[in-house]
């Protein structure tokens, strides 16, 4: 592996840009998204100002070139991008030494889909216009010569790519809207529930086409879902039928809209550290505020005794308190088994690992999507709606208290599996 690419061999690329270049999809031009891709799946944080990768822009024309360029605009850290028209080309096999990928910008993949491409064998490839080779052809003089080279034959299969993740070609104009659907379907986590996979989804990618078209960040995206879970905590606090219902709702539509920050940080590679961080506490405040306020909402009803009033009320605060120790404790587990706190995976980062309790996991694995906040804040608006908010506060009570036993029993499996290891290098140590 070279000291500036993760990708074995890959010393320079080359961008065949034609009319596709200045096509928009999710926000971004075809050359800027490509661009991205690139540097997204060859540098690491490491090499970023070490030998930057070359990246040759090659233009169709010069008045494509001339048109398309965004003055101002620098290439991603990294990269040092030369553009020019015309042939022959630059003397690319001096410049590289070897290892040239070579992409039109009629491709289309989905983020961390390049990498994998590049790494992937011809039939992965299989009617996407990308080409590797270790030196260049001097018989490939013209730009069109390149070209034939880097579509190579049709794909039998039309739009069927077997590769890695999201893989388009773009034609012309009539596919942009066809595409981008397919780019946007592809902004998925596999951690998804199953309502987020047939519901919550399908909404959201919507909304985040139309906000791609804006200048809104996926972080002012987090502080308007935000004000939805902060208007769903306060209207079950009423303690009407109404505001049970309206409340309900209004969390379903906060953990709806919730994909869409990530959604946009993803499609537009706008994802930063910062955002995700943001992301996970305005899903922790909504989830303790919407609790706290069922038991508020619940002892309000003014047609109960004052006894179990008291009891709404104490439900609430107790689950709450103890989600807050739940996330704490969930926090600390998995910043020792992944090095960071993963909050939204739960699930997954705690059914990772081998060992004694490995059934356990893969249930909890199993079972975990059926538990995510997409599935059970439809739930809940379901039992709003048929005049049972009580089961909502009893539902999420129940599951705070089942979560203690779970991270208690993967903790325990953890310091187990930790102390054996240790035990173990302490012998042949000795």
């Amino acid at each position: 592996m070279d000291n500036q690419s993760p990708l074995r061999g890959v010393r320079a690329v080359l961008l065949l840009a034609d009319e596709s270049a200045p096509l928009v999809l999710g926000g971004l031009t075809q050359i800027n998204r490509l661009l991205l891709s690139i540097h997204e799946c060859c540098i690491t944080p490491a090499a970023r100002n070490i030998h930057p990768l070359p990246v040759m822009v090659w233009w169709r024309s010069a008045a494509l070139m001339a048109a398309h360029q965004s003055p101002g605009v620098g290439p991603p850290p990294g990269l040092s991008v030369l553009h020019w028209s015309g042939a022959p080309p630059p003397d690319t096999g001096a410049l590289i030494g070897g290892g040239l990928v070579v992409l039109r910008t009629t491709l289309v993949v989905g983020r961390g889909v390049l990498g994998p491409l590049l790494q992937a064998n011809d039939e992965a490839r299989r009617g996407l216009p990308l080409h590797q080779t270790a030196l260049p052809d001097p018989t490939l003089r013209t730009w069109s010569d390149w070209a034939r080279v880097v579509d190579g034959p049709a794909d039998q299969d039309g739009d069927h790519h077997p590769g890695p993740g999201f893989a388009a070609v773009l034609r012309g104009p009539g596919d942009v809207p066809g595409v981008e659907r397919g780019l946007l379907r592809s902004l998925g986590k596999s951690s998804d529930g199953y309502v987020a996979r047939t519901l919550n989804r399908a909404v959201s990618t919507r909304i985040t086409g139309l906000l791609a078209r804006t200048r809104i960040t996926p972080d002012r995206v987090s502080l308007g879902v935000l004000g939805l879970a902060l208007g769903a905590a306060w209207t079950v606090t009423l303690g009407s039928s109404i505001g049970f219902v309206a409340g309900c709702l209004l969390n379903q539509l906060a953990s709806m809209f919730d994909g869409c920050d990530g959604e946009l940080a993803r499609l537009k590679f706008l994802d930063t550290r910062r955002g995700a961080w943001l992301d996970t506490s305005v899903d922790m405040v909504g989830n303790h505020l919407f609790l706290l306020g069922m038991g508020v909402g619940l002892s309000r009803q003014p047609e109960l005794s004052q006894a179990v009033q008291d009891a709404y009320l104490w439900e609430g605060i107790l689950a709450t308190g103890g989600l807050a120790l739940c996330v704490w404790l969930v926090a600390r587990l998995t910043r020792m088994t992944s090095g960071e706190p993963h909050f939204n995976g739960f699930g997954s980062n705690l059914a990772l690992g081998s060992g004694p309790g490995n059934r356990i996991r893969q249930v909890v694995a199993a079972v975990t999507p059926v538990f995510r906040r997409d599935v059970y804040a439809l739930v809940f608006l379901g039992l709003a709606l048929v005049g049972r908010p009580a089961w909502v506060l009893h539902a999420l009570a129940f599951g705070v208290v089942a979560h203690v036993p779970a991270i208690a029993w993967f903790w325990w499996q953890h310091h187990d599996l930790t102390l054996q290891v240790s035990t173990e290098r302490g012998r042949l140590n000795g």
